[in-house]
């Protein structure tokens, strides 16, 4: 992202040559992967809660370190593969460096620009099309369902509380059940609607209007707003969940105990020394 923003501040490459050429390829490259790395782990994490809640054979097979070897293993050979158009597709073009002087345009050397040049459209409008069917609209389908199911297992499948448990207990159960559905609901929307502009943007753009000066702009500002998604989900875990928020208050809190009572209340007990 770094050489991204100083492309669009300088409007031009930092750098010519085989190493600006490198160096164009490879920054378009590993934002590629880290794209595609975040959104895959998101959608394994989706997954692996809907095996536990609501497929508990499905979760036994894939709760074992091979699986958890294999599966971080599968993330990271689709996401350095699926990106790696780039490393052919993204070069420097130069291009001539125009600026205005008491109203006329007068040529000012020149500016390098790194893009995508596919040998024809066809094959960037395939490539876009399967990158956004694959990495956004499946996710999405895929997510909704998962915490969808663990929403009806939680809320409806299985009733919340026992009528004959105590009512304090039932109340507490009622609370943290509402809490988790909250947490997954947030979940989902922080991911569908943070990445949407992203990939709504990339596909208008192939589709329906051609590329210009400005679009470089507009890709990293909906770009930030998607990575934002991963700044996101800490927060809702912090808000939504008890033993993460009793958990972080232990780490920095070092002279407070945190104990929760039966009535699902968190009480501080300060520890003073001797």
């Amino acid at each position: 992202m770094p050489f991204q923003l100083y492309h669009i501040v300088a409007n031009d490459w930092m750098a010519t040559g085989n190493f600006g050429s490198f160096l164009c390829k490879f920054t378009a490259y590993i934002e590629g992967v880290t794209v595609v790395a975040s959104i895959l782990t998101l959608l394994f994490i989706a997954i692996d809660r809907y095996a536990v809640i609501c497929e508990i054979g499905f979760a036994n097979v894939i709760h074992n370190r091979g699986s958890a070897k294999m599966i971080i293993l599968s993330v990271w050979c689709v996401s350095l593969c699926v990106p790696s158009p780039n490393l052919v597709f993204q070069k420097l073009d130069k291009r001539v460096n125009v600026k205005s002087v008491d109203g006329v345009f007068i040529m000012d050397g020149f500016k390098f620009i790194c893009a995508e040049f596919f040998p024809n459209e066809y094959g960037s409008r395939i490539y876009t099309a399967v990158t956004y069917t694959c990495f956004y609209l499946l996710p999405v389908l895929i997510m909704a369902f998962s915490y969808g199911r663990i929403g009806h297992r939680l809320w409806i499948h299985h009733p919340i509380g026992d009528v004959e448990e105590n009512p304090r207990h039932h109340e507490r159960n009622i609370k943290q059940k509402k809490r988790v559905i909250k947490m997954l609901i947030m979940l989902f929307l922080s991911f569908a609607a943070l990445w949407l502009p992203f990939f709504t943007f990339h596909f208008y753009r192939e589709f329906v209007i051609n590329e210009n000066e400005s679009f470089r702009i507009k890709s990293a500002i909906l770009k930030l707003i998607g990575y934002a998604n991963s700044c996101v989900n800490p927060v809702i875990y912090t808000f939504l969940n008890k033993a993460f928020q009793n958990e972080f208050k232990r780490l920095f809190c070092k002279n407070r105990v945190f104990v929760t009572s039966a009535n699902g209340k968190t009480e501080v007990v300060r520890i003073t020394k001797m």
